[in-house]
């Protein structure tokens, strides 16, 4: 939800305490985005293992091609 206040600059962002907010500045404007929720963070932590695996793996690069299900991935 963006700021009340606009017209904000990278050194008023960076004047703000660091607090553990996620600040973000798009156009002038102040938004703070709401933390993860636990469902994107489930997503986000069977991506990375499914990376994970993908890089330890052997793929060559013939099968580089086939698209791989997420089950197939985790398998």
């Amino acid at each position: 939800m963006p700021a009340l206040v606009a017209d904000w600059t990278i050194d008023r962002l960076d004047a703000l305490p660091d607090d553990g907010q996620r600040y973000e500045l798009i156009d002038g404007v102040l938004h703070v985005p709401p933390s993860p929720n636990e469902g994107h963070q489930d997503v986000a932590l069977a991506l990375s293992h499914s990376c994970s695996i993908c890089r330890r793996s052997s793929i060559t690069h013939s099968d580089s091609r086939r698209l791989y299900s997420f089950a197939e991935m985790l398998a």
